[in-house]
């Protein structure tokens, strides 16, 4: 069996499927820059029972250009004699990693995973910029996202040893999970009076690059006309109490629940309750969230800047332009005409058009043919 070193800089929730799966189709080691996601605040008990290998953590205070250096990921590379390397993004560890492999003529294949959206790609400047323009067409391939990310590499960059890998989840165990949350979700239903409600929802942190301020005036407007209708925001961030005084301004704060930031099943018990759900991100690499509302049976309603917009297509969604006031308005009023009001929660019908195993098996195929050439 080949050997794996995947290096990442913390267990994310949205990757535990993807490393639990390459932790049963190779030899594989696991290192993690942070014990923690620095971030946000995460249940890491919880995500930590989820995982299928063992993490390793590399600490380090070394510094270059003011970023964090794990240097010991050179002697790591050097001793483990692994067939394939996957690193993170076009870091200085990345970079680290080339350049053990050529100093030590060492035969692994190197891959970078990178999470760009479009617009992210076509803007990148700087030490990104100059990282990403010195590693890419050096690295043995790239991981990316999103198909449109996938055809600007190629007809912009000289890589093209790339594929598109979503950040999607097992929907087998995240469903198994929604179901575990329908009591919660009826319990939520009457604790918050939302029976006979049309419910939209938004989950994430709560700053600015998310857009929330343009969302609440989006919805302010519908309320003009439909006053059974309800906002549920899940998260916390460094915005919230600005967005709060600013609903309170409005007033309507009857009508905009903020219940904070939730893990679990908990957070699957709100899923199961949204109806229509909104992401509209100025800036988003991916928005692995979108995925869970699909997962969940709920329309999405996406920023074209977000990279999970390559998830939405004509029967679970619709794109809009985060600065377009109208755009947005006019299609959640065509998706509240799409929706019944809120009764019994049941579990609904899966809205993705893709699964999991089908991605990761092309993503495995990918691997495993880039190590035979």
């Amino acid at each position: 069996m080949e050997k794996l070193l995947i290096f990442h800089p913390a267990v994310m929730p949205y990757r535990i499927d993807l490393f639990n799966n390459l932790s049963q189709c190779f030899n594989s080691k696991f290192f993690f820059y942070w014990r923690y996601n620095l971030n946000q605040k995460m249940d890491e008990k919880l995500l930590l029972s989820k995982l299928k290998f063992e993490p390793l953590y590399l600490d380090g205070n070394s510094r270059i250009l003011n970023r964090k250096v794990r240097i010991g990921v050179v002697n790591i590379i050097r001793k483990e004699n692994a067939d394939v390397v996957i690193m993170g993004e076009y870091s200085i560890n990345t970079f680290l990693a080339y350049i053990t492999k050529k100093l030590f003529r060492l035969k692994c294949k190197i891959y970078t995973i990178c999470d760009d959206s479009k617009d992210i790609a076509e803007s990148v400047k700087g030490c990104r910029k100059i990282g990403r323009d010195f590693l890419e067409s050096r690295l043995d391939g790239i991981i990316l996202t999103n198909n449109e990310v996938l055809d600007y590499y190629k007809n912009n960059l000289k890589q093209k040893k790339l594929i598109a890998f979503p950040i999607i989840q097992n929907e087998n165990s995240f469903r198994d999970e929604l179901l575990t949350g329908l009591t919660l979700s009826n319990q939520f239903v009457e604790k918050y009076k939302l029976k006979n409600k049309k419910v939209y929802m938004y989950v994430g942190r709560l700053t600015l690059v998310k857009n929330i301020f343009f969302l609440i005036e989006c919805f302010n407007e519908l309320l003009v006309s439909n006053k059974d209708i309800i906002l549920i925001l899940v998260g916390e961030g460094d915005q919230r109490e600005a967005l709060e005084e600013y609903v309170n301004l409005l007033k309507i704060s009857n009508h905009i629940i903020f219940v904070g930031r939730c893990d679990g099943v908990e957070l699957k018990a709100w899923y199961n309750i949204g109806q229509i759900f909104i992401l509209p991100s100025s800036l988003e690499p991916f928005g692995a969230v979108t995925n869970e509302a699909l997962l969940s049976g709920q329309y999405v309603l996406c920023s074209k800047a977000a990279g999970s917009s390559c998830l939405i297509n004509k029967s679970n969604g619709s794109l809009f332009s985060h600065t377009n006031y109208s755009e947005l308005v006019n299609l959640m009023l065509v998706y509240s005409e799409k929706i019944s009001p809120i009764g019994l929660i049941i579990l609904r019908d899966s809205k993705m058009d893709m699964t999991f195993i089908e991605s990761f098996q092309k993503l495995l195929f990918f691997l495993k043919n880039q190590y035979g050439d």
